[in-house]
């Protein structure tokens, strides 16, 4: 579709050359925005969504100064160490649910991870990518729903950690954050991370042939949450439990230790616990 710069905002990313990173097929896709430092991608592509863009317009920035997170929480994501990017999708037929979209999503960015990083990535349950044990990824979608119901639009946001910050994630975050490299990533992999996390997401959600069935057997393959004990959290409530398995629905079965009652967790927020010694 195209790409545009912004020549005021310096950015480590040029939008010409993320697109030519892509397939033709994905090229028609998109239209893509460097925008350098912004409040959030997210914010900035709902705008642009509610003002009647186009499926497919992405906005990266390279910083920002109000990153949001699940559950209203910040998104610590600091200029010239991580990729942050927002997609606006208007999605219809089976695939159109944000829970989808966020599915499709963790795994486009496992997918990218692979490819650019040469490391094995891994999918807590639900959204979180991790390499290493540690947190490189968050995945937020938000969306409107239309007059009939439906999805007017979504907006896709990924923030991706390539590096640890100069001065260390804050000390709130220090013990389940991570990057991607540990020292000094490629000149190139803003660009490189960008082009496969989208190239990636088109072919999992949005090129002819995109199924749901692939979307969740891929997602189980990366999914490490299921055999470990896990505490589940709601407000100040943090219930410890077995994660058993993942439905087709990819609900998150547990057991939990007192009573050994079964639960099918649609959504959200659990705790991974440390390995159990034998």
């Amino acid at each position: 579709m195209g790409n545009r710069q912004n020549e005021d905002k310096p950015t480590g990313a040029s939008a010409a050359g993320i697109m030519a990173r892509l397939s033709k097929p994905a090229i028609e896709l998109y239209f893509v925005e460097c925008v350098g430092v912004t409040n959030s991608t997210n914010t900035l592509a709902k705008r642009l969504a509610a003002q009647g863009c186009a499926a497919g317009h992405v906005i990266i920035a390279e910083g920002q100064t109000e990153g949001r997170g699940r559950l209203g929480r910040a998104f610590f994501s600091p200029r010239g160490s991580g990729l942050y990017m927002s997609v606006v999708l208007r999605p219809k037929g089976e695939l159109a649910s944000p829970e989808l979209i966020t599915t499709a999503a963790a795994v486009a960015v496992c997918r990218a991870i692979e490819e650019v990083a040469a490391t094995n990535p891994e999918i807590k349950w639900v959204n979180d990518v991790l390499v290493g044990g540690r947190k490189v990824c968050g995945i937020l979608t938000e969306g409107a729903a239309s007059p009939s119901g439906g999805l007017e639009y979504a907006v896709l946001g990924i923030g991706i950690n390539l590096a640890a910050p100069a001065g260390g994630f804050p000390p709130e975050i220090a013990d389940v954050a991570g990057a991607l490299f540990e020292y000094e990533p490629p000149s190139d992999i803003f660009e490189r991370a960008a082009a496969a996390v989208l190239e990636n997401f088109a072919k999992l959600y949005l090129l002819p042939g995109a199924s749901r069935d692939e979307i969740v057997r891929s997602y189980k393959l990366y999914c490490s949450t299921p055999g470990k004990h896990v505490e589940v959290i709601r407000g100040n409530e943090r219930r410890p439990a077995l994660a058993l398995a993942l439905d087709d629905s990819l609900r998150l079965i547990v057991r939990y230790d007192e009573g050994g009652e079964t639960e099918a967790l649609s959504f959200g927020e659990i705790s991974v616990k440390p390995s159990r010694r034998t």
